[in-house]
């Protein structure tokens, strides 16, 4: 989990590469376990008044409140799983609630003709010291990152995710995706995954 040092280190890193971004997306694992979860919104509106904060969330027996000031707050579709929480949030919140893609795509994995990839990944990730250009080379913990103290201006410029071998299996290159496949439920019966659609 990230500490309050580490947090302060990536606002002063990006502070001094003055990369004039429009919005900080905090995502896990789940967000809100993060202790710091509502400060760290507060500091970013404070230290980054340009940008606006989202958080990606599952929603599982959230409030409102456990998203403290987020400009956004986005609730990961899991279908039945989790779709009464995102209705409850959405009520609570109006439009500052929304419901992500749906998690389970109609997708044919040995198709790797995509590339070079429309990227819908957020940018940068910051995990622990280092940094990664997108958030599924930091979750695969690929070897093309860089340390917190290098330079994010210009290893931003010269990242652009399209050129990894991940691309090629990434939910999140558009051009690999097709539309959402419907998926009545993910259910669970005497320990055994049982995936219904």
């Amino acid at each position: 989990m990230m500490t309050a040092q580490q947090f302060d280190g990536i606002l002063s890193a990006v502070g001094k590469a003055n990369l004039g971004e429009r919005e900080w997306v905090i995502t896990g694992g789940e967000p809100t376990l993060w202790p710091m979860l509502r400060e760290a919104i507060e500091r970013l509106h404070q230290t980054r008044p340009q940008a606006g904060v989202r958080v990606v969330s599952n929603g599982f027996g959230r409030t409102l409140k456990a998203y403290g000031a987020a400009d956004v707050i986005q609730i990961t579709d899991y279908g039945a799983i989790n779709r009464l929480d995102y209705y409850r949030l959405k009520k609570q919140g109006k439009r500052r609630v929304r419901i992500q893609n749906a998690v389970h795509w109609d997708w044919d994995m040995k198709d790797q003709s995509a590339l070079p990839g429309h990227c819908g990944c957020t940018g940068l990730s910051f995990v622990g010291e280092k940094v990664w250009c997108c958030a599924m080379a930091a979750a695969a913990e690929t070897p093309d990152c860089i340390d917190l103290d290098e330079d994010l201006k210009l290893f931003a410029k010269f990242t652009e995710p399209h050129y990894q071998e991940l691309c090629k299996s990434c939910l999140v290159n558009r051009k690999n995706r097709k539309a959402p496949k419907p998926v009545l439920q993910i259910s669970l019966w005497e320990g055994r995954s049982v995936i219904l659609g």
